[in-house]
């Protein structure tokens, strides 16, 4: 049975109604039933809520704004709305997009149905306008194919979340030289590592070699959670397994022994970093980076099958001594078939066994990313846990599994993109792991921090800020100091930066200026100290009469006068409230 419904866009009673009527202008250009779902506030429903977007623009010249707000709904046969979409404000030539919860009393409608959407503000002045769409009711589950995955979404724990803490820690933290592909780096003769490692360790020591270094000795997981919510950052992704093939996490002996549970520190970091978010800090979701291949391994399929995916000689086969030309042991390994005997058991362990919310796979080669996806998400719909996966999951019989954002990597040149992205930044220059040799001036500052997540919030993208601790876990001062420090600005700050959308209009901003917003008020970050006053030439949605606050320093909550000129809108910001705040300074306009 197939059932068709309605989508309304309802327009709420003025509270004072100019005469004659003007109605508003509001076309709603796109609308879309989710994958994703959150459960019901006492007072709306029992359960949970199927998730729809609504976009609505405002096409005309006069500005909507109503009190209390422009309710969307969604209305249709076994459907029902319980969340409506509010929109406060919409200046002309401006949209937002809003976002619906339902209950549906058929689920798992595998097949979408046409659909109507109109507006009508229920009033003495009314208008309408239509949109058809397809939608689907419920969410069903999902196949091991790469079509069916495709349609998952990432839940609004993760879009709200913001910022996230990026950890890589393994072996390559032993030798801390150039960055943490230096056992690939080796095998280029007569580069600067292969040198280094020649004239620092000799021909005879071979990467394996490090593990015994890698000891975790004064590894305390407490400090590091403790760390991770000092910076504000609301999830966090550790390394699991880097391109070395060395894991962080426990696993049966039937599919690998090459882990810190059996090698090395013999424990399982990764299970006592969970259990002390889970203990100390369960308000911040715990992710887990995954590296599909493996830099050496004796497993097949190797060069042949794996290599044709990934361009650049990725794999290189068995290990072998990069100054003897001779193999020498992968420790830990045990024969099996690389992907379906190594790989996918790993990532269904880090699903099933450690719980990730977030799955961060890196270097998208060949996969069994279907079935890992299907059954991960499956899984959290049935307990009730949304998760998220990125876009580097792999590929599979040729179609790249596309996850549920994309993963701009350490890139200072962000571009305004709605489709949901997350760059990926390392506070070290030059290395995601540890590296000896960089100096405290080079780490990413404070100040850098707080641009950086601005910039990436503004433009729809999330930030995963990375740290590189040592090899007995304990992560260097200065970087400590320079995440603290960032930390408590976006902490004091939390209401513009959490839970907030880009501003579509805004694309990012301007010059010194980004703009965040939510459904009650507008956010105004300046990016340099203001000086007496600002001048923002961005049509930001500011009307005369609107009370405009600072957020966060020490003069949170001040006033400041503003007032149109020409084109501009201008912020009288007295020197006490420039002097009160630094790295950015943030206005809020209430509607």
């Amino acid at each position: 049975m197939r059932f068709q419904f309605v989508a309304a866009a309802g327009l709420l009673p003025l509270t004072a109604l100019a005469e004659p009527c003007q109605p508003y202008k509001i076309s709603i250009t796109a609308a879309k039933s989710s994958t994703r779902w959150t459960d019901c506030q006492p007072g709306e429903c029992n359960g949970r809520m199927q998730m729809f977007d609504i976009t609505v623009n405002n096409t005309g010249t006069t500005w909507v704004v109503s009190q209390p707000y422009v309710a969307v709904t969604i209305e249709g046969d076994g459907l029902t709305t319980h969340r409506h979409g509010k929109i406060m404000r919409l200046r002309p030539g401006d949209s937002a997009t809003v976002e619906l919860g339902v209950q549906t009393e058929v689920v798992h409608i595998d097949r979408p149905v046409n659909a109507t959407a109109h507006w009508d503000d229920g009033g003495s002045c009314q208008g309408s306008t239509t949109f058809g769409f397809t939608a689907s009711y419920g969410i069903p589950d999902y196949q091991p194919n790469v079509a069916s995955v495709s349609n998952h979404e990432a839940p609004n724990w993760y879009r709200d979340a913001k910022f996230g803490i990026f950890i890589h820690w393994g072996v390559y933290a032993v030798p801390a030289y150039k960055n943490e592909w230096y056992w690939r780096a080796q095998e280029t003769k007569n580069s600067d590592v292969y040198n280094h490692h020649l004239a620092t360790y000799g021909r005879n020591v071979v990467y394996d070699d490090f593990i015994a270094n890698f000891t975790a000795a004064n590894f305390d997981p407490k400090a590091w959670m403790d760390l991770i919510s000092d910076t504000g950052a609301q999830y966090f992704v550790p390394t699991t397994k880097h391109h070395d093939g060395f894991a962080l996490f426990n696993m049966s002996s039937s599919i690998s022994n090459r882990n810190s549970a059996k090698l090395g520190p013999k424990r399982d970091l990764l299970g006592e970093l969970f259990a002390a978010a889970k203990q100390h800090h369960p308000e911040i979701h715990r992710g887990t980076y995954f590296s599909i291949p493996e830099f050496f391994t004796p497993a097949s399929p190797q060069n042949g099958e794996l290599e044709s995916v990934h361009t650049g000689n990725f794999y290189q086969g068995a290990p072998k001594n990069a100054y003897t030309d001779k193999e020498v042991p992968y420790t830990g390994f045990v024969n099996n078939s690389f992907i379906s005997g190594i790989q996918l058991p790993q990532m269904n362990i880090l699903a099933n066994d450690y719980d990730t919310e977030l799955m961060w796979c890196d270097i998208p080669s060949l996969s069994m990313a279907d079935q890992f996806a299907a059954n991960f998400f499956n899984k959290a719909f049935r307990e009730n846990k949304p998760v998220v996966m990125n876009n580097r999951c792999g590929v599979v019989s040729g179609k790249k599994v596309p996850g549920d954002y994309g993963t701009p990597e350490n890139t200072a040149n962000l571009s305004f993109d709605p489709k949901l992205w997350e760059v990926c930044r390392t506070m070290d220059p030059n290395s995601w792991g540890y590296r000896a040799d960089t100096p405290d001036s080079a780490y990413m500052t404070p100040n850098t921090i707080v641009y950086t997540l601005l910039d990436a919030i503004s433009k729809g993208g999330n930030l995963l800020l990375n740290v590189g601790p040592k090899p007995d876990g304990t992560i260097k001062e200065i970087m400590q100091t320079n995440l603290r420090d960032a930390g408590k600005w976006i902490k004091s700050h939390s209401e513009s930066i959490f839970g907030t959308k880009y501003w579509p209009l805004g694309k990012g901003g301007s010059g010194n200026f980004r703009y965040t917003e939510t459904d009650q008020a507008f956010y105004i970050h300046c990016l340099t100290k203001p000086s007496g006053s600002i001048n923002i030439t961005d049509p930001i949605p500011w009307m005369q009469g609107d009370k405009v606050t600072v957020v966060g320093g020490r003069k949170n909550g001040t006033m400041v006068s503003a007032s149109a000129s020409g084109n501009s809108i201008l912020l009288d910001v007295p020197q006490e409230i420039s002097d009160a705040d630094q790295y950015a300074w943030t206005f809020k306009i209430t509607y």
